[in-house]
């Protein structure tokens, strides 16, 4: 078995790697900043610093960042030869290429998929299921620490239905999700315009609206909202 970042190579940007880490921690902004010491350390000063090799680092950052996806069974804690098989029949019939997954502590996993295709497919298909366990799934980031219990943000796809198909386009989706939580993305509506679907990182401890009122000029709309 490969470790992480294998597989296909992401395209090549039109930046560096430097720039395209540098871009990708930038993105995080409401993270947990990198200065930031875990409760558990007492006294900064006292922590030695230890700059790891960046080239090799940041090229399986870049590589699970646009290839990989973080997920755990809310309330199931699977053994890796138990989510090799549930990821057998579950999603490898859909993929072209292929996934490996990594366990990372606490019931978390790593997937790497081969390809960002099959990465975009898994992640918009959602959402998957472990008997009557859901499975927690986003994109990885840096930031990710499986120490952490239960995350308070957590994705989640919302519906829009009978949304006005003036309202459709990225932007006006990417503006809803952003009113909601934080937008991760929009599912290809594949020509269909009864429902359209995006993912929102929300505050579990917070209340989801029922609905939203969407305007544009002096036209107003009421979305109705359904969370999945």
């Amino acid at each position: 078995m490969s470790g992480p970042g294998g597989g296909e190579a992401a395209p090549t940007p039109p930046i560096s790697s430097e720039e395209a880490f540098h871009s990708l921690l930038k993105q995080q902004g409401k993270k947990r900043k990198s200065s930031e010491a875990p409760k558990f350390i007492k006294k900064l000063e006292e922590i030695p610093e230890i700059a790891l090799p960046e080239e090799q680092s940041i090229k399986i950052a870049l590589a699970l960042a646009d290839r990989g996806l973080v997920g755990q069974f809310m309330g199931r804690w699977p053994s890796t030869k138990i989510m090799d098989e549930w990821i057998q029949r579950n999603w490898r019939p859909q993929l072209k290429n292929n996934v490996i997954c990594y366990a990372v502590g606490r019931g978390y996993f790593i997937f790497e998929f081969t390809s960002k295709e099959d990465r975009d497919l898994v992640f918009k298909n959602g959402p998957y299921f472990m008997g009557n366990q859901g499975l927690y799934l986003n994109k990885w980031s840096p930031d990710f620490d499986p120490s952490v219990d239960v995350p308070k943000e957590a994705p989640v796809w919302v519906h829009l239905p009978n949304l006005p198909i003036h309202c459709w386009s990225d932007q006006s989706l990417q503006k809803i999700g952003n009113g909601l939580g934080r937008f991760i993305d929009n599912a290809d509506h594949k020509g269909q315009y009864t429902c359209a679907r995006i993912c929102v990182e929300v505050d579990l401890e917070a209340s989801l609206p029922e609905a939203v009122k969407l305007t544009v000029g002096e036209w107003q709309h009421y979305q109705k909202l359904d969370y999945k």
